[in-house]
């Protein structure tokens, strides 16, 4: 049994010896390739990865300010052209987290439906590639038709504050907003009223100077600002195109991001 196997093992180191050579030859054969492959993977393994400066995780190119959740359902389609087949980045600023209304699905209601709201509105909002999402957070409260009432309960310059803010922080070359004046929902045309301001407000060095002196933020203009209305004269967008990264048309993917509003009853 001994000589048997140290035949066998002998047999094997043999064969073994044979197979290294047979690899060599290919190596040897093959060597440069074996280099390049090598090199790809020395080089790869040494590579450090981007760094994306922390300020510019915030720069946008479309902003948009509302006041409730689905407040930016007005502008969806729109955003969800540019954002996924024209890589622009997008954000949605919203005075209130819409815990004013009522609840189709539960019994949460007040600072409880509010969380709800938000989680909706994130769901929302990344159905179309949008991840960046503020609050100025006033209080949503009772119907009214008069933006001096929201302004009563928001406090007009913390509110314009907050919003200077964001915009310095995100610099977006456009802003789109509600329609500021009367015959719409008080905090609707507040809201117009904030993103207008804001559009100049945020360039000026002297409005809210502690943003710059403290805060270390730069001034900064937008490059145009928008109103989303339906009024005569405006610049119509077509949501019936269909996008050629989705397979589907704006107006279906709006629908899809609105169905994320299960309190307010959209995915009925």
């Amino acid at each position: 049994m001994i000589r048997i196997r140290c035949i066998i093992d002998r047999i094997l180191t043999f064969v073994h010896g044979l197979m290294i050579l047979y690899l060599y030859s290919i190596i040897r054969s093959a060597g440069t390739l074996a280099t390049v492959l090598a090199l790809m993977v020395s080089q790869g393994s040494a590579q450090t990865p981007i760094q994306i400066q922390s300020e510019h995780l915030l720069k946008v190119n479309l902003l948009y300010v509302g006041a409730h959740p689905d407040d930016e359902s007005g502008v969806t389609a729109t955003f969800a052209r540019e954002v996924l087949d024209h890589g622009a980045r997008a954000a949605v600023v919203l005075a209130t987290r819409g815990e004013g209304g009522a609840n189709a699905i539960g019994r949460q209601l007040g600072p409880s439906l509010g969380a709800l709201r938000e989680a909706e509105l994130r769901r929302a909002t990344a159905e179309y590639g949008i991840n960046l999402v503020y609050f100025l957070d006033k209080t949503d409260f009772f119907y009214t038709m008069s933006s001096r009432a929201a302004f009563d309960v928001w406090d007009h310059d913390d509110a314009l504050g907050r919003l200077v803010r964001l915009v310095r922080l995100m610099q977006p070359d456009v802003i789109v907003t509600m329609w500021p004046g009367p015959g719409t929902h008080g905090m609707h045309q507040a809201a117009g009223r904030l993103a207008t301001e804001a559009f100049t407000a945020a360039a000026d060095p002297e409005s809210f100077p502690e943003q710059i002196t403290q805060e270390f933020l730069d001034p900064w203009q937008p490059r145009k600002l928008y109103y989303n209305t339906g009024r005569e004269g405006a610049l119509e967008i077509s949501s019936s195109d269909i996008s050629p990264s989705r397979f589907r048309s704006y107006a279906e993917i709006k629908g899809i991001a609105l169905r994320n509003y299960r309190s307010q009853a959209f995915d009925r």
